[in-house]
């Protein structure tokens, strides 16, 4: 800051005291991020170049309290006023704004005009701010800006270089990226694009180029810049190639060559397939990379130690050309836009050594901040710029053959911005590894791009820094020589020997011991300080200077003084609690923390000890930054103050731990390399036994420095495996290849099962890193399974299973004996413990996993609800494996058993699966042979008797109804009373066609009375195994009868003489009975239903060998058949006019058998063949009789005679009432 005028009045006097206007340098508001190359200038892009030149302002340090100070003197509405500057010249007019209490809330925006003419051309902004009418006008600190007018290597053709084919073979050996090169140019800076096009021959040049490659970090210092064009952004056909340049401020180099190229990618191996991304854990749902996609695959503890951290993509398994056991590596490359068409880097193949393909495909990018985050930051800057851009993402596999093969890219978007604003943070990030500088040795060390670029960067400017503070050290020690040697010093003197006050020239002891640091050696950096010097706490843990005796610091005359010894760092007195200077402290207790002075009473006590020790507390190393520091001290009386320096020596401060808070790559291989199982390393027994001590090589890290140790830890509880060991000797000016020793008896500790070591680094000052990532593996002692047989498939009797499994194997479900057993042959080196996993693999190739079981089980079963999953319906050969695990280690797969499952059934769809009864099935219907019974009862109507007195029973029908889902060559089975009535193959039927079956009389007798069922089944085909059935039609059969000595009584209200009754057919009209008007027949017929009795008429046929009598009893079902004769009294018809069997009907319980069963008939016009209500008057007859069954048994009587007669007068009965 530079204070132009300072006015003289007493308000303007205290705020200078206060360090009035201590201002902010401006920020440029439409100039592009700084870069590492710009040195400070920021350049503006050409589209700003012509408006005006926009810079914010803000409130300076003390703003608040300068406020405070001004309104407790009396100001009112006060006023800032500001003025831009350029090249130290005001331009235009001021801008004056209100100066209001919150200091957040003063912005001020300026503006200057563009300069004409406009050419290259570099301004020094800044602005003069003071308060009105207060003064104090002040001068802010200025920042450049750059005017830039020239494109990369104008006016100098550049001539780019390539194959002139670009075919499979070229892609391949470029990791699937075409290959060009550019010799750098002479000003290539930061940013810089090489934008290529791709122009068919003879053809238009395309609007936008095929790919665009960008100066980075990376690749700004190779001789030859490599164009590395994914094999996605080609088509094959003749092209132009040629390429221009584009600096980040917008100006364009046209003049390269023109490169004949032919692009061929029919010929060859096809590409591999895409990579899969894994969701949602570590893609989300949306297919972004995000910031909870960073947060898990960093998470710590690391939840699954048997895969590396990172972030994890899958390799598509099975796939042709690709097996377990290939060499893989991942492509990494990001992009500043969303469809990966312009990297911000070359891609990265991970892991340096490509490593065998697991089972599961799974491959791993680790390396989550160094190209993922710092990437993103090379071209966006947080909080202005949004932080997305995408990958490029691919894999190379080397085939057993010897061959690498590519896949084919996939594209992921990227995002690190929180929703509510800002950029996600996490474990990946610490702010050491947020500098730029940083990235060029972690990308020397992880990308292998240039063997010596971006790390000989590192280490020349680590040693320009060291020769600088070793010149400024001789620089300081020559001038306080040269100053000491100039003329003698005025207040060091020692007293004579005598006593006298002669006083002779004294100087300072110099040569100063440095208490605490570490030792000095050639190779080391000079006294470094530990880590415990930072803390505070124990001060025997501080660093100190031990002074010697100083020579006297005044004369008798300073008696009661005290001589001060006080600490130089730099150069610059240390200032202690309550002195003036800088810098300010703030907090009370950060200004206590400074100290006080170490002194003593002058003159000094002739007893007093030395030398005397001086503390370099914490507090003084906080204001001291990373490298190598002076030290010195100062003598100085307090009345005298006349201060005597010493010579300085150097310290070293080196807080950065080893890998600078990126978590250290895992350990690498061991030397003697165990054996592999999916990618696993395996310590077995007989490898612990060949090998005394396993030493694991140590990857590269960054910061690396003589003195750095490691600590190997248990990953799972971070128990000491081996303690701080150095792996660089501090006397070692090389490094050497680093690595650790683990002996054979400590690996065997930690037991059977998965395991991860881990390991902290740390400097020689006591700086550790964070835990590495693990290194996982296998600890196996015991003989381990093997020689696995494929598993047996058996049936629940432990018998095999004869092939194929079918529905009726897996029904009823409730029963456990339907299922279908895996039983585990033995294996060598089994244990009851083992852990057996099934897989069973349908006919689409699914897999599934059966819950693992132990061995000592034997076996597990399968049962409907497995298998009809998930298609129930299916027919397939599977597949079914196994492996062992031990320890969470598998071991497998066994060889497949290959077990037939054929589910398949036709029609439509059962609500209870997997029983073969359907009730979504039409059911059949049974038809009695004379057509009169009712559907589903064969009745006494549905026989004959032959002439020699025996029952014939008549053919019945049986009425199918085509079901939903028929198809030609479908097979339908008809069953009466489980006897097969026939077969029909579908042909021509359609769903719901009714089809009749003729059901033999002989079935129907051979079946006998009773509830008879009948059902159908259907089948694919008939050698099917599986069929549905339909439910049961119940047929009442009763045709088969015994004649019985009861018979319908006829009940009408004239009581007839019992003589009367039991009349057959043909009897003369004198002797039956009748049913005339005075019945009032229109209220019902009624029929008495009862045993024979003691006095009732009998026939005369019937006397000498009378039929059997029958006592009806409750739960009986008696029918009732009934005749209407027309035209007849006699009853004797052949072909009755009506002939019906009427509704069934049971004896009811508590059935009085004096009473018999009451059985009304109720008047309808088609019992009487009739056509009205009231009917045509008649004199005709009628016929009953009735059956009676009990269960299997049937009963039927002879018919009765009875008139009917309804002429009353020539009409119907007179009192007829219909109903």
């Amino acid at each position: 800051m530079t204070i132009l005028v300072q006015r003289n009045s007493a308000v303007s006097a205290t705020l200078a005291g206060n360090q009035l206007l201590e201002l902010q340098v401006p920020k440029l508001l439409d100039a592009l991020p700084l870069l590492d190359d710009e040195n400070g200038t920021f350049t503006l892009p050409l589209e700003a170049q012509a408006q005006p030149l926009r810079f914010e302002l803000r409130a300076w340090e003390g703003y608040e309290d300068d406020y405070r100070t001004l309104t407790g003197s009396g100001y009112t509405n006060l006023q800032v006023a500001c003025q831009a500057v350029r090249d130290q010249q005001r331009i235009g007019d001021p801008v004056i704004v209100a100066m209001v209490a919150d200091s957040e809330q003063f912005r001020v925006e300026l503006q200057l005009p563009a300069p004409s003419p406009l050419r290259d051309r570099e301004f020094d902004i800044a602005y003069d701010l003071w308060i009105v009418d207060v003064g104090n006008v002040a001068r802010s600190n200025s920042t450049l800006v750059y005017y830039d007018r020239t494109a990369p290597g104008e006016n100098a053709p550049f001539t780019f270089s390539g194959p002139s084919l670009i075919d499979r073979e070229h892609l391949e050996a470029n990791a699937g990226f075409a290959r060009l090169e550019l010799p750098r140019w002479a000003d290539l800076r930061l940013e810089d694009q090489v934008q290529v096009f791709f122009r068919p021959t003879g053809g238009a040049l395309p609007a936008l180029p095929t790919a665009i490659i960008a100066i980075t970090q990376a690749n700004r210092l190779l001789p030859n810049i490599p164009l590395l064009i994914a094999e996605r952004l080609l088509v094959s056909g003749s092209f132009e190639v040629s390429c221009q340049l584009r600096d980040r401020a917008g100006n364009l180099n046209r003049a390269s060559n023109l490169l004949p190229i032919t692009v061929d990618l029919v010929g060859g191996e096809e590409l591999l397939l895409p990579i899969k991304r894994i969701e949602p854990d570590f893609v989300s749902i949306f297919g972004w990379i995000n910031c909870s996609s960073l947060q898990r695959a960093t998470l710590d503890p690391w939840p699954d130690p048997g895969i590396p951290r990172g972030m994890r993509f899958r390799v598509p398994l099975p796939q042709d050309g690709v097996s377990v056991g290939d060499l893989v590596q991942i492509s990494w490359q990001m992009c500043r836009d969303s469809f990966g068409r312009m990297p911000i880097s070359e891609p990265s193949l991970l892991p340096f050594e490509p490593t065998p393909m697991r089972a599961d495909g799974i491959v791993v990018m680790p390396f989550i901040n160094e190209l993922i985050v710092e990437e993103l930051r090379k071209v966006f800057e947080p909080g202005r710029d949004p932080f997305e851009g995408s990958v490029n993402v691919a894999y190379r596999v080397r085939t057993q053959a010897g061959r690498w093969r590519t896949s084919a890219v996939e594209v992921v978007n990227v995002s690190l911005q929180r929703p509510g604003g800002g950029v996600c943070s996490g474990p990946w990030i610490t702010e050491q590894v947020w500098f730029p500088q940083n990235r060029s040795l972690i990308m020397g060390a992880y990308e292998g791009v240039s063997t010596g670029g971006p790390a000989e960067l590192k280490a020349e400017e680590e040693r320009r820094q060291e020769q600088e503070a070793k010149a400024a050290f001789e620089a300081e020690r020559n001038r306080i020589i040269e100053q000491r040697s100039s003329s003698p010093t005025a207040i060091g003197k020692v007293r004579s020997a005598s006593g006298g006050l002669f006083e002779v020239p004294g100087p300072l002891a110099d040569e100063f011991t440095i208490v605490g640091a570490l030792p000095n050696n050639a190779v080391v950096r000079p006294n470094e300080i530990p880590l415990t010097a930072y803390v505070e706490g124990n001060e025997n843990d501080y660093v100190y200077i031990e002074v010697p005796r100083w020579a006297e610091s005044g004369g008798m005359d300073y008696e009661g003084s005290r001589d001060q010894v006080r600490l130089i760092f730099n150069g610059v007195p240390w200032r202690y609690e309550g002195e003036d200077g800088e810098p300010e402290e703030d907090d009370p207790a950060e200004e206590a923390r400074r100290g006080e002075p170490f002194s003593l009473p002058y003159p000094i006590d002739a007893a007093q000890p030395f030398p005397v020790q001086i503390q370099i507390t914490p507090k003084m190393l906080e204001f001291l930054g990373e490298g190598i520091h002076r030290i010195s001290y100062m003598v100085m009386n307090d009345q005298a103050l006349n201060p005597d320096p010493s010579l300085p020596q150097r310290i070293t401060l080196d807080r950065i731990p080893p890998s600078n808070g990126v978590p250290p790559l895992a350990l690498l291989t061991p030397t003697v390399p165990p054996p592999m199982e999916a990618g696993v390393p395996i310590f077995t027994g007989e490898y612990l036994d060949a090998n005394a001590t396993v030493t694991f090589p140590i990857p590269p890290y960054v910061v690396a420095r003589a003195g750095d140790r490691i600590q190997l830890l248990n990953g799972s509880d971070d128990a000491e495996i081996v303690p701080l060991t150095v792996i660089w000797p501090e006397t070692d000016a090389v490094a050497p290849a680093p690595q650790i020793s683990v002996s054979a008896a400590t690996l065997r500790a930690l037991g059977n099962g998965s395991h991860q070591l881990v390991y902290v680094l740390a400097d020689r000052p006591g700086s550790p890193s964070g835990k590495s990532i693990g290194y996982n593996f296998t600890v196996r002692l015991e003989a381990q399974p093997g020689n696995l047989l494929a598993p047996e498939i058996n049936n629940p009797d432990s018998t095999p299973k004869v092939d194929p499994i079918v529905r009726a194997d897996l029904f009823p479900v409730t029963d456990l004996t339907k299922v279908v057993d895996i039983a585990i042959p033995a294996y060598d080196g089994s244990q009851p413990t083992d852990l057996i996993e099934v897989t069973w693999t349908d006919g689409a190739g699914t897999p599934r996993i059966i819950t693992p079981f132990p061995f000592s089980t034997g076996k597990v079963s399968v049962n409907w609800t497995f298998l009809s999953v998930p298609d129930s319906r299916a027919l397939y050969t599977a597949s079914v494996t196994y492996r062992v695990l031990r320890n969470g280690q598998p071991f497998g797969p066994s060889p497949a058993a290959s077990p037939r499952v054929d589910l398949r059934i036709v029609g439509p769809v059962n609500p209870n699966e997997p029983d073969p009864v359907n009730p979504a099935l039409t059911l059949l219907t049974v038809v009695g042979g004379s057509g009169r019974s009712p559907d589903n009862f064969i009745t006494p109507l549905d026989h004959v008797v032959e002439n020699d007195g025996t029952i014939r029973v008549l053919d019945g029908t049986i009425k199918f109804t085509v079901y939903e889902g028929a198809e030609a060559g479908h097979v339908v089975t008809i069953f009466y009373g489980g006897q097969q009535v026939t077969t029909l193959t579908l042909s021509t039927e359609v769903p719901g066609e009714v089809v009749d079956f003729n059901l033999s009389g002989a079935i129907i007798q051979a079946q006998g009375n009773g509830v008879i069922p009948a059902n159908y089944t259907i089948k694919e085909t008939a050698a099917a195994t599986n069929f549905q059935q339909s439910l049961n039609t119940q047929v009442n059969v009763s045709a088969i009868t015994v004649l019985m000595r009861n018979f319908v009584w006829f009940d009408y209200t004239q009581s007839v003489p019992a003589a009367r009754q039991n009349q057959r057919p043909g009897t003369t009209t004198n002797l039956t009975g009748v049913v005339n008007c005075s019945s009032m027949p229109w209220n019902n017929i009624n029929l008495i239903l009862r045993d024979f009795r003691a006095g009732d008429p009998e026939r005369p046929e019937e006397v000498a060998n009378p039929p059997v009598s029958v006592s009806l009893q409750a739960g009986d079902f008696v029918t009732v058949f009934w005749e209407y004769h027309s035209g007849s009294s006699l009853g004797d018809l052949a072909a009755p006019t009506v002939e019906r069997a009427l509704p069934e009907v049971q004896v009811p319980a508590g059935f009085n058998p004096a009473a018999g069963v009451r059985y009304p008939i109720r008047y309808a016009n088609d019992l009487f063949n009739q056509v009205s209500n009231p009917p045509t008057p008649v004199a005709d007859s009628i016929v009953c009789r009735f059956s009676v069954r009990r269960g299997t048994n049937s009963w039927i009587s002879r018919k009765c005679l009875v008139k009917y007669n309804t002429r009353q007068g020539g009409l119907v009965c007179t009192g007829w009432v219909a109903s």
